[in-house]
């Protein structure tokens, strides 16, 4: 590696790290390694910084959460140079990609961007509706219509920066109070079908939410495939009652659960649902979910700490 940007997202650890930050990339020194800084000033910055530097450097490395990786990724995929390398310095509250690849802190991340080798990661590419246009945006941790999207409102910055990465089971209980299945038609690698669902979501990594949940069992994100998870109206209370077998993954046992993996996924509702991507907001159906088999060269720590090959 002789050229390395980091792309750093100003608002990760709560929007208060940005001086301390800048401060700490530019001490880095290695003999014969370039590294230069780009901060993000507004919601898909990271993506055009990436898109039109990714053919400029050897490594593009994402500094914040999962949504900034989210944003660095798509831009790599859609640059001059598809196959660049794409590191993480773990800023967010979930870090779940990171995590994934084994990248534990900011050392483990440096570290590996000093390695040779790179792992393959799928990348699930959402199109949807944002802003009265079509917009397509890469999911690598995973995404969800109905629910998740509610949570994710419900998960706002101050409830994050107050719990950490428990913000999330705060925010999925009170979301679930009052919340309302909606009506979908479903085209799932061909297959159509009519649903009543309180959730749609698509997995790209077994582990979410910091790893304290195991939202899909069994996922790995070099196997080419996407993992569904489809929940059907139930009693809130009943689904509140049942909401520590995230943790273990024991949920997909739940009778009113569907699981089962694909590899295109369409979604469409009377009337608009909205869609979170990697733990942001993002848009509404109708939505497209498509998997990129080993779209991503990631640089990995070493083991990763779930769901991909050794």
């Amino acid at each position: 590696m002789n050229r390395c940007l980091f792309i750093a997202n100003t608002h990760s650890g709560g929007g208060r790290e940005a001086r301390t930050l800048e401060t700490r990339l530019r001490q880095l020194s290695r003999p014969g390694v370039q590294y230069d800084l780009r901060f993000t000033e507004r919601p898909g910055h990271a993506e055009e910084i990436a898109r039109v530097s990714a053919a400029d450097y050897d490594v593009l490395a994402a500094v914040g959460g999962d949504g900034t990786v989210g944003e660095v990724a798509t831009g790599i995929l859609s640059s001059a140079r598809p196959e660049t390398p794409l590191g993480i310095l773990p800023r967010g509250t979930g870090n779940d990609v990171a995590l994934s690849l084994g990248i534990r802190d900011w050392e483990t991340g440096l570290a590996a961007l000093h390695e040779d080798r790179t792992r393959p990661l799928d990348a699930c590419e959402v199109t949807y509706m944002a802003g009265g246009g079509e917009r397509k945006r890469l999911a690598l941790v995973g995404a969800g219509v109905g629910f998740p999207a509610r949570v994710t409102v419900t998960a706002s910055k101050r409830v994050k920066r107050l719990l950490g990465k428990w913000g999330y089971t705060y925010a999925t209980v009170v979301a679930a109070l009052g919340y309302r299945c909606a009506e979908f038609h479903l085209e799932i690698d061909g297959r159509a079908e009519d649903r009543k669902l309180f959730l749609l979501a698509v997995s790209n990594l077994e582990r979410t939410s910091g790893q304290t949940m195991r939202i899909a069992p069994g996922a790995r994100y070099d196997d080419g495939l996407l993992d569904v998870i489809l929940v059907r109206e139930a009693g809130t209370f009943r689904l509140l009652r049942k909401l520590t077998s995230l943790a273990d993954g024991s949920h997909i046992h739940l009778p009113e659960v569907d699981y089962f993996p694909a590899r295109e996924i369409l979604v469409s509702s009377p009337a608009p649902v909205g869609l979170m991507i990697d733990g942001d907001l993002v848009g509404t159906t109708p939505a497209r979910f498509r998997v990129l088999p080993g779209a991503l060269r990631m640089k990995a720590g070493s083991p990763p700490s779930s769901g991909g090959a050794s």
